[in-house]
């Protein structure tokens, strides 16, 4: 019943307000004004003429009426005349308009000034708006508006600066040089008509229409239509740019740009979940937080994913022109050419939880099958796979042909010499796994026998040492396709002729003496790929050699023999002339390889102290046995 009658007397109220027609309700107010008064202090249900000033409630300025100047304590209901209409009297009653409060207004008002309250226009504003305006309706006009407005749903002909109109679905005919908060309806022009004007308008959301966006004015958020741009614009999702002037600025969160001629940016989030990005060269940040690209322009950027993280893809993208993984994990990438905004989804870019184990296979070729073990990630190498017991395992495959090596990072084939695949060897067993890895082994070839040549010394022959080096040194030779060298270098004690003096070895100098015991040590260098073991099989001369120091080196043991005097013909010195030492002249003669016991008197048979190839012709014809004028096979 209490709210009922509570409604009931506010029906009553309004009713009495309307048309002023009952007792109860003009007991509340002094009579209506009806001609001019000056100074208004008392409360009137209607003003149907002239009021200077008004510093009271008047609840119905009625059509064709009049309030000069509406002060800061006055208030005005409904307005359906004039409010602020200028007179010569505006010298004595202050500035015409209002200061105070009107709660609708169907009329006209000349200015609202700065105080003054306006609940809801649905009139003519002919002036300035200096104070505050809830509601500009539609249909409503309002001249210029420096003050607040709420809502418009009507025209203002300008916002200047210093005025704020938080919600626009109306009209802006000419300048917005003020702030709009939310623009829903059409705004001709924000910002000044020149460069070099203060002036710069500010709208900041837009869904509706904004016609010129003017030099340095500002759109925060547009998701409507700007035709031409020549100021900033933040555009979203929706958001449509018709032409972006030379002097314009377009940072696009999504929207589009229909005519670039200015500066646009576009968004590029490389941020992938789990990383981070750090955005260098060609990027710019908006707010510090959002980085932007120039388009067409190229940025680089490093990503670095989380702890326990690592990207997993950076795909091949005409967007992403490089692509390299830091030894930190981390990823330097350069982006170009973009056209739209991009994310890290967009390009392909994701990051996922590092395994807690890694794969290593191992390629063992033809010497086993191949291995595969599981090793925890940040591992050493060679700790993790030696204690998943995988050297043992490729021991085993050892056979009396091969013998495993080590490890490497590809075939044995592929490395140039012993020191290249030693050295990637020794790095990768000291790797730390961070990814699945294939693997090599490495399986030398064991070289089974090594036939040493050795040529003996001579009875008589001297022997000097200077500075180390022995004169002659003793001469070792191999087999062709051995696989294997002898040591030469002179700076190892090697490849020298030593004697036995009490048990130990002494290098030897003087004169070989007949029937003498002399010792060579030599040092044998396989050639990569091949090995060298135990049982490996030495003969020098023959004979089976021991070894002396350890695998490879070896001491031979030779005694000394007297040299038959030379014949003429024996080209070889073996002591007998046959069919070989005619051979041996014209090998000589090509510059082939000859025998070191080639001796070039018995070669030079008609003694003209040069050996030709008529020498050998000589030797050929008393093999013949045809009549020649020398003593060939005879001692010189």
């Amino acid at each position: 019943m209490k709210k009922k009658a509570i409604k009931v007397l506010a029906v009553i109220l309004t009713i009495c307000v309307m048309i002023g027609a009952t007792s109860l309700c003009a007991s509340a107010y002094s009579s209506d004004i009806t001609g001019t008064v000056e100074f208004n202090g008392e409360s009137r249900l209607n003003n149907y003429g002239f009021v200077w000033q008004n510093q009271s409630r008047i609840v119905n300025n009625r059509e064709d009426a009049t309030v000069h100047n509406n002060q800061p304590q006055a208030e005005i209901t409904y307005n359906y005349g004039t409010v602020g209409s200028s007179t010569t009297s505006s010298r004595l009653y202050g500035s015409a308009g209002n200061e105070g409060t009107i709660d609708y207004n169907y009329g006209v008002l000349v200015s609202n000034l700065e105080g003054g309250s306006l609940y809801r226009n649905y009139g003519r504003i002919t002036g300035y708006n200096f104070g505050t305006i809830t509601d500009n309706q539609e249909g409503a006009y309002l001249f210029c508006n420096a003050g607040i407005m709420n809502e418009n749903y009507g025209t203002v002909e300008y916002n200047t600066r210093g005025g704020m109109l938080y919600s626009n679905v109306g009209l802006i005919t000419e300048a917005n040089t003020g702030t709009v908060g939310v623009n829903r309806g059409t705004i001709q022009r924000s910002g000044a008509t020149s460069a070099y004007a203060l002036d710069t308008g500010k709208v900041e959301e837009n869904y509706g229409t904004i016609v010129s966006n003017a030099y340095r004015s500002t759109v925060e958020k547009n998701a409507g239509t700007i035709t031409d741009n020549t100021g900033c614009v933040r555009n979203y999702t929706g958001g449509s740019v018709g032409n972006n002037a030379r002097d314009g600025v377009v940072y696009n969160y999504g929207g589009t740009v229909q005519r670039n001629e200015g500066k646009h940016y576009l968004q590029a989030d490389l941020k992938t979940a789990h990383a981070t990005v750090a955005y260098g060269e060609g990027f710019s940040s908006d707010n510090g937080v959002d980085c932007w690209l120039l388009e067409g322009a190229s940025g680089t950027a490093v990503i670095t994913p989380d702890e326990d993280y690592e990207i997993t893809s950076i795909p091949a993208d005409s967007r992403i022109t490089s692509a390299v993984k830091n030894n930190d994990g981390s990823w330097s990438v350069t982006v170009g050419g973009l056209s739209a905004n991009v994310s890290a989804d967009d390009l392909g870019i994701t990051a996922a939880p590092m395994p807690d184990n890694y794969t290593v296979s191992i390629i063992t070729g033809d010497h086993g099958e191949d291995l595969s073990v599981e090793v925890p990630r940040g591992a050493r190498f060679f700790d993790a796979l030696d204690n998943a017991g995988v050297f043992e395992t490729l021991d085993a495959m050892e056979t009396e042909d091969y013998i495993f090596r080590d490890l490497a990072t590809k075939p044995l084939s592929e490395f140039a010499d012993a020191e290249a695949f030693s050295n990637d060897a020794g790095a990768l067993l000291d790797t730390t796994v961070t990814s699945d890895m294939t693997v090599y082994a490495g399986f030398y070839t064991k070289i089974k026998e090594v036939a040493l040549t050795l040529k003996q010394p001579v009875n008589g022959t001297t022997v000097t040492v200077t500075d180390g080096i022995q004169t002659p040194a003793p001469v070792l030779t191999v087999k062709d396709g051995a696989h294997y060298s002898i040591y030469t270098d002179p700076d190892y004690q090697y490849s020298q002729w030593y004697t036995m003096d009490n048990d130990e070895y002494k290098i030897f100098e003087g004169a070989f003496e007949e029937d003498g015991t002399y010792y060579v040590d030599c040092l044998l260098n396989p050639d990569f790929g091949y090995w060298l073991d135990d049982d490996t099989v030495v003969t020098a001369n023959g004979a089976t050699v021991k070894e002396a120091y350890g695998r490879m080196a070896l001491s031979v043991t030779l005694s000394t023999h007297a040299v038959p005097p030379a014949v003429l013909g024996d080209s070889d010195g073996d002591g007998e002339v046959i069919i070989i030492d005619a051979t041996w002249i014209q090998r000589f003669l090509a510059d082939y390889s000859i025998p070191d016991t080639f001796n070039l008197s018995a070669a030079d048979v008609d003694g003209d102290d040069e050996v030709s190839i008529v020498d050998a012709t000589w030797i050929q014809r008393w093999l013949v046995g045809s009549s020649i004028p020398y003593p060939i096979g005879k001692a010189i």
